[in-house]
């Protein structure tokens, strides 16, 4: 007996025509999934004769490939986005390898992996870089040892190395650092200052170079004016003398 109570149904999303199910948007975690299977679906030892090219269309075409067998929605700029996460994890130093790349930007302060300070045309700003997690970090921060010969563990939890443009680095794991992993890498100028440059540089800074640059500018201005205002402007800087005799002039001794 349901003594006048209604039971309550919900109503079941309607299914596409064709049985097959339905495309939905990617979310962080599938994000996670369609990046471990794509690294899965690639074999280590084709990848290790590949260059960054060929491993980018392949990391890419493992990526579309897992999408459409988990029917995830990517679009060709979030494809083309994990593809290049992939090969910058891969080959680079992760998600650090864009800013690199910037020549505006001339330094880099990782402090953990959710927070990445930069100086970008002289201006300290907060990026939107982000790493996974500290272990994703700590791997960076491997990977630029080993290239340069060394280690950074617990036992040696402090680095000073340079990278292969000659950018210092400095590197401090736990136990020296509280909050994880922390990382700053100062970049140099892709352009070299010669002595030259320096020289044509201060030389035109120098007073007497603008003092001649504003003479300059003015006596082209100044002709550039028609031949009456030109005289009338010459008449009046030059002193006037007075015709008006002296109140003591002819006064009789």
């Amino acid at each position: 007996m349901s003594f006048g109570q209604r039971t309550a149904t919900i109503a079941e999303p309607d299914a596409p025509p064709d049985g097959t199910a339905a495309l939905v948007r990617a979310t962080p975690a599938q994000f996670a999934d369609t990046r471990r299977l794509a690294l899965a679906e690639l074999d280590p030892v084709l990848v290790a004769e590949m260059d960054g090219p060929a491993l980018k269309r392949a990391i890419a075409d493992a990526v579309g490939s897992v999408a459409s067998e988990r029917r995830i929605q990517l679009n060709a700029r979030e494809q083309a986005a994990l593809a290049d996460e992939l090969v910058h994890d891969m080959l680079g130093l992760g998600p650090l390898e864009p800013l690199l790349a910037d020549e505006r930007v001339t330094d880099i302060m990782v402090n953990g992996p959710k927070r990445t300070f930069i100086e970008r045309s002289g201006r300290l700003e907060l990026s939107d870089v982000t790493f996974r997690d500290n272990q994703h970090l700590m791997a960076i921060a491997q990977r630029i040892a080993s290239a340069m010969g060394r280690r950074i563990d617990e036992s040696s939890p402090l680095l000073d190395a340079r990278l292969a443009d000659g950018s210092r680095v400095n590197i401090v794991i736990p136990p020296l650092a509280l909050d994880g992993p922390c990382l700053s890498i100062r970049k140099f100028a892709a352009k070299r200052i010669d002595m030259a440059s320096r020289f044509t540089s201060k030389v035109a800074r120098s007073p007497t170079a603008r003092s001649r640059s504003s003479i300059a500018r003015s006596e082209t201005s100044d002709w550039r004016r028609p031949a009456s205002a030109r005289a009338t402007a010459v008449a009046a800087s030059s002193p006037r003398r007075s015709t008006r005799a002296p109140c003591c002039a002819g006064r009789a001794r």
